[in-house]
């Protein structure tokens, strides 16, 4: 992704790893670490909307609906 596009706030991973994987534990995790899985999650989120978009496209639909999802994660 270019540094111009939408972006997964780093701080909401951050929160996420700490406060939910973290739990009980007494963890940090580094900015490049937090980095780095963001950019995987970007990744991945971008790759399961461009399946979704291609069957919601081939049910004749604009929009993508949660079965799509649900169908893309399958």
């Amino acid at each position: 992704m270019s540094s111009d596009e939408i972006r997964i706030p780093k701080t909401v991973i951050k929160r996420i790893l700490t406060e939910y994987v973290g739990k009980n534990k007494k963890v940090r995790f580094s900015n490049e670490a937090v980095n780095k899985l963001v950019d995987y999650l970007e990744s991945v989120g971008v790759d399961i909307a461009n399946d979704a978009i291609r069957l919601a496209k081939h049910a004749g639909r604009e929009t993508v609906n949660l079965d799509d999802i649900k169908m893309v994660l399958r």
